[in-house]
């Protein structure tokens, strides 16, 4: 599912591809219920050299809603029951298609969070001195969500895979 004139789909298509982020992403979605797509946002805009407050992760939050809480979360809920029935065929060609649709349904997710992010004048051409820095202090955001040790680390984990 390509799409080459959203960065922020490109970013996180990349960045979910590495192992040690898709395994962080997951702990901290199951741990916490932070939503992988804002913390993959968040750091893109790290990337992009913007330093995110609160007020924006809110309206972040809040422009990604409706995909997030009317398809993605259910469509993940089944995917994952069905997941735990036994392999047949058809089980598969269930599961592989509602993987699909939940991916279709983070790619709207992220289709409306560009479409804030774009009104505030950031562009992947960007660039400031200490991408580390600013990330930093964008995964901080997410820091009250994480209640565990697990969580926390998976967090300082993502953060340190994305730099």
């Amino acid at each position: 599912m390509a799409d080459t004139q959203n960065p922020l789909w490109q970013y996180a298509l990349q960045v979910y591809a590495r192992d040690q982020v898709k395994e962080a992403c997951l702990c901290l979605q199951d741990e916490t219920g932070v939503d992988v797509i804002l913390l993959l946002a968040a750091a893109y805009l790290g990337h992009c050299g913007r330093r995110l407050s609160e007020v924006e992760l809110q309206q972040l939050t809040v422009a990604g809603a409706v995909p997030r809480e009317s398809c993605v979360a259910v469509l993940r809920q089944l995917r994952r029951k069905v997941a735990e029935e036994a392999g047949s065929a058809g089980q598969q060609r269930c599961y592989n298609a509602l993987k699909e649709a939940e991916l279709a349904a983070e790619h709207w997710q992220v289709e409306l969070i560009m479409v804030e992010i774009a009104g505030w004048g950031v562009s992947p051409a960007d660039t400031v001195a200490d991408r580390a820095t600013i990330i930093s202090a964008n995964m901080a955001l997410f820091v009250p969500r994480c209640h565990s040790s697990r969580a926390r680390a998976a967090l300082g984990q993502f953060e340190r895979a994305v730099v």
